[in-house]
């Protein structure tokens, strides 16, 4: 349509709502939506402004009172009301977010509407309210992929494994590439938690060829769960930086268009690995080569913060870490931060402290629960009976040994020495 009559907004915003993985071609689909929308109706200008303040400026407070102006107009607006959730998600304000989008349900019962509030209900701990409210999108939808990734998420936060994988296989059978590589990458998931790292690594490599097969201009965002597994579960800095370099070659970044070059991404797990030459490599790239406008966000600054404290803790200067962990607003995002505060207490020899926070990630819910499970469960696990053991609380010791020989019973060959001493000591603990 586009191609027709260039000034044609609402296709421009059409285009810009529906293209994902591809930041440059979005961008460019709502600057031009927003640029011609003096020839739209008021309804229409007001939802491409609005679309234009959260995805460009990505300023989400900004398009509230946008959507709240179109549901004055029109209580039954589902759009007004859907994506009102959505601004209020971007903030972590879930009880809000849940209360649009049970509005827009009302309105209209898509399984889109309807998975959010699902996942809006999972992120404030409400898992049976959540199992409910997705057992009505099962009715509609019936094996709708959104409804599949959502029962997954559900089951991830109960830590029922046996549901998570069959929700992931489900998915995996979709007729969608891109749908086909979520159920790969999920089931990816499951295998690392239980620390099966060989075949969790194998299914991430899969889903790299899936993501390939549907179009995605960038396709190695799997390979990171390598690079966690191998820093973070077997402890392997190098190997973990191997994995970063393979994707720079692979990937051949100066193919893509600047705005998705994913330079400050890759700078994050740079920084995790404690290169700080690789980071300002990449930040001074990024700033070269992307215009200010679209670096002058919350979203740069905060990942530029998170990146530095990072740093900071692996160059031995805890206190520093987390003084500047703390200035990182999370948004709502239970889990986030946890393990970084814990690690930094943990540096400075506060071992209670540590526990508070390993304890808090352990009780955090959250939709994305299983890509943080993956290389942190197992070593969460082990580290807080470690710390209960050292401070003679030998009862709640005991507890997380017994969960870690549970979660691994089955892990790969390198694993099992730090399983046999988790049953040995809880042998001991027992006697």
């Amino acid at each position: 349509a586009v191609a027709v009559d260039s000034a044609f907004a609402m296709a421009w915003r059409k285009l810009g709502v529906e293209t994902v993985g591809d930041r440059a071609r979005r961008v460019e689909a709502l600057e031009n939506a927003y640029r011609h929308r003096d020839r739209l109706t008021e309804r229409e200008r007001l939802l491409t402004e609005a679309q234009y303040y959260y995805d460009i400026e990505e300023d989400p407070r900004k398009t509230i009172p946008v959507y709240e102006r179109m549901v004055d107009l029109d209580p039954a607006d589902a759009w007004a009301l859907n994506n009102l959730g959505a601004a209020y998600t971007e903030l972590g304000e879930w009880a809000e977010a849940e209360h649009w989008f049970a509005r827009s349900v009302a309105v209209d019962s898509t399984i889109k509407s309807i998975t959010n509030v699902v996942q809006a209900q999972i992120e404030q701990g409400k898992l049976d309210e959540a199992e409910a409210t997705l057992a009505i999108g099962e009715r509609i939808a019936p094996g709708n992929e959104r409804g599949l990734l959502t029962g997954y998420a559900l089951a991830a936060n109960r830590q029922d494994w046996s549901a998570a994988e069959s929700w992931a296989q489900r998915m995996r059978e979709s007729s969608d590439p891109a749908w086909a590589g979520v159920g790969t990458f999920q089931l990816a998931n499951l295998a690392a938690i239980r620390g099966q790292l060989d075949e969790a690594e194998r299914l991430w490599r899969q889903a790299v060829l899936e993501e390939r097969e549907a179009g995605a201009p960038f396709a190695s965002g799997p390979l990171m769960q390598v690079f966690d597994i191998n820093l973070d579960v077997r402890g392997d800095t190098a190997r973990a930086i191997a994995t970063l370099e393979e994707i720079r070659e692979t990937e051949d970044l100066e193919r893509l268009e600047p705005l998705n070059r994913p330079y400050v991404w890759l700078a994050t797990w740079y920084g995790r690995a404690g290169d700080r030459a690789a980071v300002e490599e990449l930040h001074a790239r990024f700033e070269a080569e992307v215009p200010e406008v679209y670096r002058a966000t919350r979203g740069i600054q905060e990942s530029y913060d998170w990146t530095e404290a990072t740093l900071l803790l692996s160059e031995g200067r805890p206190d520093e870490a987390l003084t500047l962990y703390r200035t990182v607003d999370n948004r709502g995002c239970a889990p986030c931060g946890t393990l970084e505060r814990a690690k930094a207490f943990d540096a400075l020899g506060r071992p209670d402290s540590a526990a508070v926070y390993l304890e808090q990630y352990l009780d955090a819910t959250h939709v994305g629960r299983a890509a943080w499970d993956n290389e942190n469960l197992g070593p969460t696990y082990e580290r807080l009976a470690q710390l209960y053991d050292e401070a003679g609380e030998i009862e709640n010791a005991s507890v997380y040994y017994a969960r870690l020989v549970e979660l691994w019973e089955e892990a790969d060959a390198d694993l099992q020495p730090r399983v046999q001493a988790a049953q040995a000591r809880l042998e001991e603990i027992v006697r």
